[in-house]
């Protein structure tokens, strides 16, 4: 079980007591019986998010320094925390960190570039905001399964190849737009419930991602058919000569192949 808390003065937050709401409310949300549960490992924690707008308007590193999966809060649609972008990233990460390390490029600079961000999973973010209750508000308890219900219906009514492509991390423009369209016109209400709970600025923010979004489509429409392969004829030269603009070019090529799983 999960819940999207807001960070604010106004909500302690305390995990005791959340768990004990967990357990009173369990029979009612797993339909079960609490005598005949067999009790292995609890657990429960924190999981930091941060809804981005754009590439660089967070820093993951300093100088020796990287935060990385979780510790980044760099979004995923399946759990809207850096563990999905962390393993869907995975061998972008360990290359760009494997490239830094050898050639020494160990500042902030440099490696604030080795990040599992993608813009077609950072603009996603209104939609776990719309599953945050405001701090001080009450909300109709039903309204944020049923908004889960209409996200979910629509991929259980999708070809399985797309439910498959979204929760991999790896929705194109297109199809974002398709499924926004569709869910708007589904359930209308959906729209008006999350501008009640975002509120005008931060749909304003989310214009900002979905631009970013929008621009990074488009790049990769221009770049994505022939920068890679570059890329890779330029390694062996520009990779000794010029580690640093080896880098920033692997950094642009991994960013460019990562959302559609191309081949680097």
């Amino acid at each position: 079980m999960f819940h999207y808390h807001q960070v604010h003065p106004d909500n302690p937050g305390s995990l005791l007591e959340m768990y004990e709401d967990f357990f009173t409310i369990l029979p009612e949300y797993r339909r079960c019986d609490m005598d005949e549960l067999v009790w292995k490992k609890p657990t429960f924690g924190y999981i930091p998010g941060h809804f981005s707008v754009g590439s660089r308007d967070r820093a993951i590193a300093f100088d020796r320094i990287l935060a990385i999966g979780d510790a980044a809060s760099l979004q995923s649609p399946l759990v809207f925390t850096g563990f999905g972008s962390l393993v869907r990233n995975l061998p972008r990460l360990t290359a760009l960190l494997d490239t830094a390390l050898k050639h020494d490029l160990l500042s902030a600079q440099h490696l604030n570039q080795i990040r599992a961000y993608q813009s077609n999973v950072a603009v996603t973010w209104l939609f776990s905001k719309g599953m945050m209750v405001p701090t001080g508000r009450h909300l109709p308890p039903e309204r944020i399964n049923s908004m889960l219900n209409t996200f979910f219906g629509l991929l259980a009514n999708e070809p399985p190849e797309v439910a498959d492509t979204f929760i991999k991390d790896r929705t194109d423009w297109l199809t974002f737009n398709r499924l926004a369209l569709k869910a708007a016109f589904t359930n209308p209400a959906l729209l008006l419930w999350i501008w009640e709970m975002a509120g005008a600025k931060d749909m304003l923010r989310w214009l900002g991602s979905y631009f970013s979004f929008t621009l990074s489509a488009f790049v990769n429409l221009l770049l994505a058919g022939w920068f890679p392969s570059f890329t890779r004829w330029c390694q062996p030269w520009l990779e000794r000569k010029y580690p640093e603009l080896w880098l920033r070019m692997l950094t642009v090529s991994y960013g460019l192949t990562t959302v559609m799983k191309r081949p680097l």
